[in-house]
């Protein structure tokens, strides 16, 4: 995901309350005259970064707000045509793939907890973000809240406080590639310092994370801010 292009929705709910809606029938899909554009375009992208897998990830078709529950309707589309309209600017569903950003702070939120995305990686090689992912087919038979977990679990190492869990944010990115759900949650216990460490999987440089406190984040260059990351250094500049 990129920079910020609007925000689609701001406030602050359980994350409890946002529920999806999920089509099993419904599918996006290029015109088959494109199809082996996308196939040529996949394969050399592929040859490149071996470990890239052609799974289906949920897209945003709508959202309904009533009250304070949010409703996400969605459907699925293939990783590959989502590469391949970054490649070939296309167009895909109404608001794109759905993903989450993870605002992680202790208890006194005196610290976050941001890294910085691997060099190799194929996307934002060397971009600031705060912990987060892609929701993928698998995620609509559980909770927005279960997919979240699990994502986290496979990225880092850290225990949080799972009650805590709130939506701040719907957020639309600059491409028009897809939709980020900004959430925010607390730790099990404070951070006594800014050199404590926390372990991530390959995606991380170093595969770690680091606690940074309110000022620095403020003082981070916009230009390599993921857009969860870049939508709290803009909180955190206004006070809000």
């Amino acid at each position: 995901m990129g920079d910020i292009e609007e925000i689609l929705w701001e406030g602050r709910i359980p994350l409890s309350s946002v529920t999806w809606v999920f089509d099993p029938n419904s599918t996006f899909d290029f015109s088959p005259s494109f199809e082996e554009r996308r196939k040529i375009l996949w394969n050399s992208l592929c040859k490149q970064y071996p470990h890239l897998y052609d799974g289906e990830i949920l897209v945003l078709d709508n959202f309904n707000l009533e009250k304070d529950f949010l409703t996400l309707y969605t459907q699925t589309i293939r990783f590959s045509s989502i590469q391949v309209h970054l490649m070939e600017n296309l167009r895909v569903p109404k608001y794109g793939s759905l993903g989450f950003q993870t605002i992680i702070t202790d208890p006194s939120h005196s610290y976050f907890l941001i890294g910085e995305r691997a060099h190799t990686s194929e996307y934002k090689p060397g971009y600031l973000a705060i912990p987060g992912g892609i929701f993928e087919k698998r995620d609509s038979a559980h909770s927005i809240l279960e997919a979240c977990m699990r994502e986290l679990r496979e990225e880092i190492s850290i225990e949080v406080h799972q009650e805590s869990f709130c939506l701040v944010a719907m957020v639309r990115e600059a491409s028009k590639l897809g939709t980020c759900l900004i959430v925010e949650v607390e730790t099990l216990s404070n951070v006594l310092s800014s050199e404590d460490k926390i372990i991530g999987n390959e995606e991380w440089e170093t595969k770690q994370l680091q606690w940074i406190r309110p000022l620095k984040v403020c003082e981070l260059n916009q230009d390599l801010l993921m857009e969860g990351l870049n939508y709290l250094r803009s909180k955190l500049l206004t006070g809000k």
